[in-house]
């Protein structure tokens, strides 16, 4: 009997009967020195270095070919699409702008200032009473923020207005819509140094509810010894906006 060596039985490889080692008898897996010289061998290296480098050219063939194919198979039709659909979106924009100015147009207070004849009368003391009413003829409430009254012996004319020598007052009253001054709800009573028939000129300064200022003009020709009122002036004098 065989003996045993001092690291243990000798390990003996099958035989066939040629007297050659049987390879089915033997391990399938290689060996583990011989999977890490492949993973380490030069060609290995070079292999990934190739394999990641082709595709990083890949994605950037790609990347750079997407602006090309974009523009390459972009249809007629599609930009016809895109032109159409910018259209509508310009439109409808302008239609919902065009909508809340007329509605503004159309709601906003509308105020106007004059001399209250029954008002109008010669005082004791030689001056012309001249009461300024207001009248609101707008859907909305409006503010009054400033009233000018002015009198002059010659008829504002011209193409621009000038009230320079007008007496300025400010307010900060709201009107109501269809409001009407009474002979008694005079906004402000001025008083003119003139007795005999003249003009007087002024205007009133609202706020509007969307915050928006407006001023309306007016000028007439009053006589104090008749207690009688006109319209008077060229067109800029009575116009508002």
């Amino acid at each position: 009997m065989p003996k045993n060596s001092a690291s243990g039985p000798a390990k003996t490889a099958q035989m066939n009967p040629s007297g050659q080692t049987n390879p089915a008898k033997q391990n399938q897996s290689p060996p583990a020195y011989r999977i890490q010289f492949f993973v380490n061998s030069p060609n290995a290296a070079n292999n990934r270095t190739e394999a990641k480098n082709g595709s990083n050219s890949s994605t950037e063939e790609q990347i750079q070919s997407i602006p090309d194919v974009a523009l390459c198979k972009t249809r007629v039709s599609d930009l016809a699409l895109i032109f159409f659909t910018y259209c509508l979106v310009v439109v409808g924009w302008l239609t919902i702008s065009a909508s809340n100015s007329n509605m503004r147009a159309v709601e906003r207070a509308r105020i106007y200032t004059g001399v209250i004849t029954d008002g109008i009368l010669v005082t004791n003391d030689g001056r012309t009473r001249a009461p300024l009413g207001l009248t609101n003829q707008g859907k909305t409430a409006g503010t009054i923020k400033r009233i000018a009254c002015g009198f002059t012996l010659t008829e504002p004319a011209g193409d621009a207005t000038d009230y320079s020598a007008a007496e300025t007052v400010a307010k900060n009253s709201a009107v109501p819509p269809g409001f009407a001054s009474a002979t008694q709800q005079a906004v402000h009573v001025f008083f003119s140094a003139h007795t005999a028939a003249h003009y007087c000129f002024g205007y009133v300064e609202y706020d509007d509810i969307w915050g928006v200022t407006h001023t309306s003009r007016f000028c007439n020709k009053i006589d104090p010894q008749r207690r009688t009122q006109e319209p008077a002036g060229s067109a800029v004098w009575s116009n508002d906006d």
